[in-house]
């Protein structure tokens, strides 16, 4: 594969020696000064200043006080050259790693182009693209940043992505680049760890962060009260820095009123995020700013800050003391304001502190990349940092005060508080959007930046303008419109999103959002300031709370640390999950909310949706670590989770005496309430016994109870609440002496008991194709108040849904519906709603009932289509084979209509082999068709023992959602299948042409194929089943940009009898592994996409409990993967064991005995042994158990772990780089909430390990053999043994049973699993990678192009870039003149573990090539060389891929 360019050179105006460019400073030179390394971020923005308009549409409609336009004018230097010109000198000057930072808006950007048109980047350009480091690093580094400049730690992890995003969009645009920066600068320099899952998918690999955040989060940091509050305690998990080899240092010459550490402030370190439901760690780098550096350099550049000024001394002192790690000094202010907006900054100026550099040997300068480059950051140096901001605005305090002032009524009006409403109107916007993103997500992101396509791109647009950190900034403008521009972005993304929201009535895929949990106090039981007296330690916690369906309740968790330390090494503090040894339990307490603030500014619109406050008032502690997270929950049962916060409480005045558990009680049958009272300096001290005194209002009900306990300590006594109660009154005695509280007496209030709806099924287990009378109760659910009720039914996972929704019969207290599953169906599934917008379905798990014995092969009756319609025909067959009319013929029909309404309907059936048959084709008006058979005279009967056979008739309403049938009904066989489908009023409503997309298990052969129209309002097409197909996937298309794909769940159609796949083969396939989403058992968004070309292994089924589904292997370069779908654990005491033997692995443990130690759930496994020998186990089951650990509690409680261990000679070893993903659903499908199901046992799982992980460095083509077992095991242990299912994954397993193992002894024959395939067609293309790129051989040949990017794809084969993506493709992206004349830079793209050969010609005319270099690896995404040997008019240049 070869690609071939022409370039002209060039005529420079100047250009640098070429032993000018490749001087560098000796290594031991180098490290003998150590120099302080120094560097420049200078911040570039402007805002949409009115939602959302243009700069010239907002400065036409006099929007301000000032020109718009003008602002962005007067700053033509710092937007245009003056950046690019300071970065020259360095260029020109030699300097090997001399560069600066840039972090440069989307909203400046997009403004720019409106106003300037598209040349205005030119100089940026260049410095990015064309000025490089020694190490090929930009000189001229624009770092990523928030397109809309929000303050990111107050917003969401949705939003942060959404917004870098965008600002890639926009980033490649105007600096001409496919690529990103590594680097990050958080608006406002406000950074808090929060952010670091969002920035770390995105991508990034470091952030900047004020560095007075590095120190204020140390033990022994020297406050003083010239800077900010008071650390919180909780925060300073860091050792003192003076323990590490550095000093607390006062600068000179610049305001810096507190001291620093260095180098230790002045160095990068890892940060992290610890997700809280899963508890898996991510990780980057933390660059620190110079606080006061920082501030300094605004002034002016080096005219203000003289870093030799300020350091020297203390360089001469030796505080930069790490060779390896020396200081890094990054100066970051605005560079468009104050001092920078000057020309002398950039040039003169720069140009002196360039050249005081090249003359200190103290000092060096180097971009903040090729820093990190030289001196990478250790990753087990880990560090906390504080939340906060710069520190210019106020004093960088860590609750980010400037933007969530506590400041209302500053302008006169007690009700007014601008900062507040804007929050509450975010949160509000927030949830609705990502609630329309969840529904409808098919946008680009280019849709979003210009707010075109579809609605949820539209809201996007407007809310991420909304998010802009500088309607917070400039508040209470009386002359200006900052304070409404928020409401007015929420208002137009709400527009939009409620559009979304509306067109799915009844699906509300996420709780509430929860805005950061923030406290009245921040340092309760201390000190803020120099006050005398420390502040109380209660403290209320409060936050913005809403959700589209409505807020149905919050409540704080609050806990206290054992010892009252967090360790940085430790992540107990860090995660939901409880750890006795080191925190105690959950207590909460229930918040209050309010309409606050209650009043808004007078440039503020109405609110389209907003978000009340809620707050909850935390008390009784003293000298403790609290850890705390706020939980809410909507009115459609979804729950959310924010981030765990921590706070140390001080001293305490006066603790508490009483208190209740639960804190939040309810008096529901059974309910009970537990009182303790601490005696201890009461006026009961001496008391033994105490009584306590309970009186229940509302239940009229007064009890005096004895508690248990120890006289001037603590008392105890557990009451049961009565029905009716609404609050609980206590007091306490001994004889005549009373403990009332001064008067006060102890108060608890009680929640009314709520009864949440029910679904009775009649049969509860059907067997047979028997009608099933389904009766709810509304109870307390959420259709309690409805007027009438429907019910939304299907079988088989929402096949044949009734259409409409059957309107449901009042029976009182209770809705009853009858309905008669199809032949073939297995499950029956139901929700309810009101027949308007409010419907139940069970928190998301809808009402199901399994169904047996209702299979087709069974049946004496059948109904084509198994769902009919009124206006479609109805061909009824019996069989008569072994019933009472064998014998009989001719047989008769006789039909009841909508139950035992009107005369029966006597017709005689035709004989159609050994059946008989009967075409009812007028249906009109019937909802319901009982049916029954006789001979003529109707003496002799065959009437399903007195049930007859009934189907339900839905309407031809054309107008609800699209419909797919098929024929038939439980396919089974490789047998042709009829598909019919409806468009109605579907995403196909007014398609021309219609073609079925069809693939079989997981979309392989899949093709777009012509359905013929009906007439009738239907399309029709027969598919031929394929061997070896289990599984036909099926969506349908307008044969141009439209789909159907049954709302991103596909139509599915599950085939039995048509050859299972030929084993279980490895095949390439790279799947996303996601370990440990945010908050949730489910990672938003996942889908198993483990290639399943291979086929797979299933279970081996004996009759006991729990079910493998299917489990498929892949590898890539990199990893092996294994996975499995549709697995079913039962319940959440059971776990799934996988053992994998592998001949790169020298364990081969024939069984677990000699084995101790953690996990549990293989420690107690001494009754399983393993014919081939087993290297390693995978324990799973659990969706919050994501990753490795050696203790795990599944939902149960019982201590399973879950991870991956290697089966050593006496241990169970964690393996390296093991990660594992378990998720909801089903197929593919992508995961939509927090929980899809309402449960914890895994439905999916996806793991990945490392070759090197295997004793396999070379990957795939170092494995010879690979066996598979597998085990369903359940929390029962008899000693050492340990409950196994009968089920199992292998080729066998002795001895056989019937049922389970239970705690005997299995021995399991394992699978093979099959090496990569070969090259069967002889195409010099493997069979794997046709497999996996076009679904099935044949689809490609010599000439096919399939993304017509102008490479064939045998090509992109050999080039190694993906056939179906254009951007992938191998060619050349830029050639220029080099440095010295004569030279040329010649670049391309270049893809992983491929080597090129580059070729060069001065004519083309004759042919010839003569090699430049012929073994070049790859560096992707691109390749750079230098040629410095050609010397020509022109020269072509060729380069091949191997």
């Amino acid at each position: 594969m070869q690609h071939r360019f022409r370039f002209s050179p060039l005529s420079l105006c100047a250009s640098v020696p070429l032993s000018l460019l490749l001087t560098s400073v000796p290594l031991s030179l180098s490290l003998a000064q150590n120099p302080i390394h120094v560097t420049y971020l200078w911040h570039m923005h402007q805002p949409v200043y009115y939602p959302y308009e243009s700069v010239g549409a907002t400065d036409g409609a006099g929007r301000f006080n000032f020109s718009v336009a003008g602002v962005h004018n007067e700053r033509t230097g710092p937007y245009t050259s003056w950046p690019k010109n300071a970065v020259q000198q360095g260029a020109d000057r030699g300097m090997p790693h001399a560069g600066v930072q840039v972090s440069f808006s989307g909203s400046l950007g997009e403004n720019l182009n409106g106003l300037w048109g598209s040349g205005w980047p030119g100089d940026y350009r260049w410095g990015r693209n064309n000025l490089r480091t020694s190490l090929n690093n930009p000189r001229l580094d624009t770092v990523g940043i928030a397109y809309h400049h929000s303050l990111m730690p107050l917003t969401s992890y949705e939003s942060m992505r959404m917004q870098i995003k965008l600002h890639k969009e926009i980033y490649k645009e105007i600096w001409d680049t496919q690529g990103y920066s590594k680097g990050f600068w958080p608006p406002e320099c406000a950074f808090a760890e929060n952010m670091i899952p969002a920035l770390v998918d995105e991508g990034l690999e470091w952030v900047l962060v004020d560095n007075g955040h590095f120190d204020r989060a140390c033990q022994n940091y020297p406050w003083v009260d010239a800077t900010s509050i008071r650390p919180n305690p909780s925060d300073q998990i860091n050792p003192d820095p003076a323990t590490l080899g550095s000093q607390w240092v006062q600068l000179n010459n610049v305001w810096a009123p507190s001291k620093v550490s260095a180098p230790w402030g002045y160095q990068p370190h890892k940060v992290k995020y610890v997700n809280p439901a899963t508890g898996v760690e991510q990780k980057m780098t933390a660059v620190p700013a110079g606080r006061y550096e920082g501030n300094e350099n605004g002034r002016g550049g080096y005219g203000a800050f003289k870093p030799e000024n300020v350091w020297g001394t203390h360089v001469n002192n030796g505080v930069n003391n790490n060779a390896q790690r020396p200081m890094l000094i990054v100066c970051h202010s605005d560079g468009d304001n104050y001092g920078m907006l000057n020309a002398d900054a950039y040039n003169g100026q720069h140009g002196n502190f360039l050249s005081m550099v090249q003359s200190d040997a103290r000092f060096d300068h180097s971009s903040v990349q090729d820093y990190l480059d030289m001196y990478p950051t250790p990753d087990n140096d880990l560090i906390h940092v504080e939340p906060g901001s710069w520190i210019g605005i106020d004093g960088g305090t860590p609750y980010f005060d400037k933007w969530v002032e506590n400041n209302p009524g500053f302008r006169g009006d007690p009700n007014e508080h601008p900062d507040m409403w804007s929050w509450s109107m975010i949160v509000a916007a927030q949830n609705r959007v990502i609630h329309a993103d969840r529904l409808e997500s098919g946008y680009t992101m280019n849709d979003v930046q210009w707010g075109i396509g579809s609605d949820t791109a539209k809201a996007w647009h407007f809310y991420l303008q909304a998010e802009t950190s500088c309607h917070w900034y400039w508040d209470y403008d009386r002359a200006n419109p900052w304070d409404g521009n928020t409401t007015r972005g929420c208002n137009m993304a709400v527009a939009e999103a409620d559009k979304v929201i509306a067109r799915h009535p009844g699906n509300d895929p996420m709780g509430p959002s929860i805005f950061p949990p923030q406290r009245t106090i921040w340092n309760p039981g201390g000190k803020h300031w120099n006050e005398t007296t420390n502040q109380p330690t209660t403290f209320q916690v409060w936050s913005f709370i809403h959700d589209a369906s409505g807020v149905a309740e919050a409540r704080v968790f609050v806990r206290q640390d054992n010892d009252g330390a967090n360790p940085i090494s430790e992540n107990d503090n860090e995660v939901f999950a409880h750890n006795a040894s080191k925190v105690g339990p959950w207590s909460q307490i229930a918040m209050s909310s309010s309409w606050y603030p209650a009043g808004k500014g007078p440039m503020v619109p109405d609110p389209a949706a907003r978000a009340m406050k809620y707050q909850a008032t935390v008390s009784g502690y003293n000298n403790a670590l609290l850890d705390y997270y706020i939980e809410a929950v909507d009115t459609a049962g979804n729950t959310n989770r924010s981030e765990i916060k921590h706070v140390w409480v001080g001293e305490s005045g006066v603790v508490n005496p009483v208190t209740f558990q639960p804190s939040l009680p309810d008096n529901c049958p059974g309910s009970t309430l537990r009182i303790a009272y601490n005696s201890a300096g009461r006026n009961l001290s001496a008391a033994n016994p105490v009584t306590a005194s309970v009186r229940y209002v509302g239940a009229v009900s007064s009890n005096d109870l004895v508690m248990s306990g120890t006289a001037g300590g603590l008392w105890s006594v557990t009451s049961a609440i009565p029905s009716g109660a609404s609050s609980a009154i206590v007091t306490f005695k001994n004889g005549g002496t009373t403990d009332d509280n001064s008067g006060a007496t102890w108060t608890i209030g009680i929640a009314t008991c709520s009864v949440p709806a029910s679904v009775a099924f009649d049969p509860p287990a059907p067997n047979g194709c028997v009608p099933v009378t389904i009766t709810y109760a509304p109870n307390d659910g959420p259709l309690k108040n409805a007027a009438q009720v429907q019910i939304h039914v299907g079988f088989n996972g929402w096949q044949g849904v009734l259409t409409p929704d059957p309107v449901m019969a009042d029976a009182g207290s209770t809705w009853t519906y009858t309905y008669t599953p199809p032949a073939g169906a297995y499950e029956i599934s139901c929700v309810f709603n009101d027949g308007v917008s409010t419907w139940d379905n069970n928190n998301g798990a809808d009402y199901k009932v399994a169904v047996s014995n209702c299979s087709p092969e069974v049946e004496a009756v059948t109904f084509v289509p198994g769902v009919p319609r009124q206006c479609d025909p109805l061909v009824i067959s019996y069989d008569p084979a072994g019933g009472p009319l064998a014998a009989v013929n001719p047989v008769y029909l006789v039909q009841y209509i909508n139950g035992n309404f009107g005369a029966p309907q006597q017709n005689q059936m035709a004989a159609q082999g050994g059946l008989w048959v009967f075409t009812n084709a007028n249906l009109t008006g019937v909802t319901n068709l009982a049916v029954r058979f006789g001979n003529a005279a109707d003496t002799l009967q065959d009437d399903n023992d007195g049930a007859r056979w009934s189907v339900a008739i839905s309407s031809c309403n054309t107008g609800g959602p699209s419909s797919a049938s098929w024929s038939p009904l439980s396919p089974n066989g490789c047998n042709p299948i009829s598909i019919s489908y409806r468009p109605n009023n579907g995403p196909l409503a007014t398609a021309a042409v219609i073609r079925a997309h069809i693939g079989y298990n997981g979309w392989i052969g899949a093709a777009s194929l012509l359905m013929t129209n009906q007439g009738d309002g239907s399309w029709a097409y027969t598919y031929a089943t394929p061997a070896g197909a289990s599984q036909i996937n099926l969506c349908f298309n307008d044969g141009a940009a439209t789909w159907d794909n049954n709302a991103t769940q596909d139509w599915l159609i599950n085939v039995t009898g048509c050859g299972a796949p030929g084993g279980i083969l490895f095949v390439p396939g790279s799947p996303q592994v996601n370990q440990g989403p945010t908050n949730q058992q489910n990672h938003l968004g996942e889908t198993f996409d483990l290639n399943n070309a291979g086929g797979y292994a299933s279970t081996s089924n004996q009759g006991g409990f729990g079910s493998f589904g299917r489990v498929f292997v892949n590898y890539d370069a990199n990893n092996f993967y294994i996975g499995g779908a549709d697995l079913d654990l039962v319940g959440d005491n059971n776990a799934m064991v996988i053992f994998l033997e592998v001949n790169s692995l020298n364990d081969n443990a024939g069984n677990l005995w000699g084995k101790d130690g953690l996990p549990q759930s293989l420690d107690s496994l001494h009754n399983v042994a393993f014919a081939q020998g087993a290297d390693l186990a995978i324990v799973l089951g659990d969706e919050w158990g994501d990753g490795q650990f050696n203790s795990f509690d599944l939902g149960n409680g019982y201590n399973m772990g879950q991870g991956a261990w290697y089966l050593s000679a006496t241990s169970f070893w964690p393996v390296a780089g093991f990660k594992l993903s378990q998720f909801d659903g089903t197929g593919t499908a992508a995961t939509v909430t927090a929980d899809d199901d309402a449960n914890r046992p895994t439905d999916r799982w996806k793991a990945c390990i490392p070759w090197s992980s295997l004793g396999s460095p070379a990957g795939i083509s170092g494995i010879t053999n690979l066996w598979l077992y597998g085990l369903i095991v359940s929390d029962g242990t008899n000693g050492v043994n340990r409950y196994i299912s009968g089920n199992y994954l292998g080729q066998s397993a002795s001895p056989a049973t019937n049922g389970n193992y239970g705690f005997e002894f299995v021995t399991l024959n394992g699978i093979a699993v099959g090496l990569p395939q070969m090259d069967s067609n002889n195409n010099s293309i493997p069979d794997s990678w046709e497999m996996e790129h076009f679904g099935s051989m044949g689809v490609m040949n010599d000439h096919s192009d399939w993304d017509q990017d102008g490479q064939l794809d045998r090509h992109e084969y050999w080039a190694g870039t993906h056939p179906k993506n254009p951007a992938s493709v191998f060619q050349a992206t830029r050639v220029q003149q080099g440095a010295t004349p004569g030279g040329f830079v010649v670049r391309w793209f270049s893809v992983s573990n491929k080597t090129y050969e580059l070729y060069r010609s001065t004519n083309l005319m004759s042919g010839l090539f003569e090699p430049v270099n012929t073994n070049l690896s790859a560096t992707p995404s691109e390749n750079s060389y230098t040629d410095t040997t050609a010397n020509a008019d022109a020269v072509i240049y060729k380069v091949i891929s191997r």
